[in-house]
């Protein structure tokens, strides 16, 4: 039998061989690789070990086996916890196997600190990887974070021999909101707390529905009678495409004589998901009455 190794520290009196290398050749027929949950039998013949101090051949032995499954035997580890660009609610984990769905999307098994762990998810085509989803607003300060992570298995059914500690940088992930007043009966001026951008479309009236009275009004037609968002309280800079920019207020135009009773509610209500502060935080959507 070939590929014997000895095993460390028996004196000699011990070795293994790795199956996967041993061929079984059957009568009338050619040498093949073990078949999985096959049973075997061998033979070790008086010249297969000798005595190391008297030269004697070893008695002839008999044994029998069953081939069983290879298994990944390398324990679970974290290799890297990383926050996502663009999204501060979010928290990356890679580990240095493919992990165990049921273990690795097990939220008990992951805590930051002053945080709260909403749901932890593995991506297709990312067998290392999990996303943390951290409850939104609930981090008011960026910095970093200590993380611990225990319980996480490989695919294979191997643990972690320890619980990892260590920190993650993160940013606060409050959602942007604003305020609207009424400054002229042609334009609402909104004031965000905190800088916003749409580097998707540019913050245009898609992002935006205006109802006067409750009825929205319209944005497009013959008649629209809210004509756009602009950078300027002078209402020349219309906000027309994607940029770079951010806004700390934005201007809404309306028609004139859109807006002729002051004790009919007139408001704002954020649409869609491209809106986000400069951190990659989603606007809130609340529905905000003009002032």
């Amino acid at each position: 039998m070939s590929g014997l190794t000895a095993v460390a520290n028996t004196n000699n009196t011990e070795f293994r061989v790795k199956l996967a290398s041993v061929t079984f050749t059957p009568a009338g027929g050619s040498a093949a690789a073990l078949v999985a949950n096959a049973g075997y039998s061998f033979t070790l013949g008086s010249t297969s070990f000798t005595g190391v101090s008297n030269n004697l051949g070893l008695t002839s032995q008999s044994g029998s086996i069953t081939r069983g499954t290879d298994v990944l035997t390398t324990t679970q580890s974290v290799n890297t916890v990383l926050a996502v660009s663009n999204t501060p609610s979010q928290v990356k984990v890679v580990f240095n196997q493919p992990v165990d769905g049921a273990t690795a999307t097990n939220i008990a098994n992951y805590s930051i600190n002053g945080l709260t762990i909403t749901n932890a998810v593995v991506k297709s085509g990312e067998p290392n990887n999990v996303y943390l989803t951290l409850a939104s607003g609930t981090n008011t300060l960026s910095g970093a974070r200590q993380i611990t992570i225990n319980g996480v298995k490989t695919a294979n059914g191997a643990g972690m021999t320890q619980a990892y500690v260590g920190s993650v940088g993160l940013n606060e992930n409050v959602a942007p909101t604003f305020t609207a007043s009424l400054v002229s009966p042609t334009s609402i001026k909104l004031t965000f707390s905190a800088n916003v951008e749409d580097t998707t479309n540019g913050i245009t009236l898609g992002d935006l529905k205006v109802t006067y009275g409750g009825t929205d009004l319209t944005e497009t037609g013959a008649s629209p009678q809210v004509l756009g968002v602009y950078a300027d309280a002078g209402l020349t800079q219309p906000i027309t495409s994607a940029s770079a920019t951010s806004y700390g207020t934005v201007y809404v135009k309306l028609a004139s004589g859109t807006v002729t009773d002051l004790t009919k509610a007139l408001t704002v209500t954020p649409e869609g998901t491209t809106v986000t502060d400069t951190l990659g935080n989603v606007w809130a959507t609340n529905t905000v009455t003009v002032q």
